[in-house]
């Protein structure tokens, strides 16, 4: 009987453990792959996104579409440690503060950050993939229809004048918001 309650109490220990590790399975770190330019085309236009790697490890980024020589959209982002979660913050001019999204699944391929109380997009998911790809996808429900828009984007890669080493990343255009 007493290797009953020694079995069952490893047991229990065990899962306690598992279910700890899992939570710390979703880590900053798997999510610096990001870092870097990324650019695609889309809707007429040429879309970016730039992330860099700040020095606590969290990331911060921005987004934009260039249709010929006009900026048509901006976003300010953030993917940051915040307690026990990690969450994405996506700052555009339509939405009166930054959104919240939290990370609910992470691996060095990629990642899906979720906020089910906002109206459009409910999910966020970044993808790496074949190559040096980028597929970012946000999700929810439109006009009570199931939506999803793609962006398929990929590394930019510059090299300084003469050399073959990689040379900084360029800075963005830099946009205030109004709101």
């Amino acid at each position: 009987m007493r290797k009953i309650f020694i079995i069952v109490g490893l047991l229990l220990v065990g899962a306690y453990g598992c279910t700890n590790s899992a939570s710390s399975r979703l880590s900053l770190t798997e999510l610096h792959w990001l870092c870097g330019e990324w650019k695609g085309t889309g809707g007429g236009g040429m879309w970016f996104e730039v992330w860099e790697k700040e020095q606590d490890g969290n990331l911060s980024g921005f987004a934009y579409a260039l249709k010929g020589p006009d900026t048509i959209f901006t976003e300010i982002m953030s993917i940051r440690q915040e307690g026990e979660v990690i969450v994405f913050r996506a700052d555009v001019a339509h939405n009166d503060a930054p959104v919240p999204f939290e990370l609910i699944e992470v691996t060095s391929k990629g990642a899906v950050f979720q906020n089910l109380e906002h109206d459009f997009p409910n999910r966020i998911i970044y993808a790496h993939t074949r190559g040096d790809m980028l597929l970012a996808r946000i999700e929810g429900v439109r006009e009570g229809k199931p939506d999803t828009v793609r962006f398929f984007m990929s590394r930019v890669f510059k090299f300084s004048v003469g050399t073959n080493i990689p040379a900084t990343l360029h800075n963005p255009p830099k946009v205030e918001k109004t709101h």
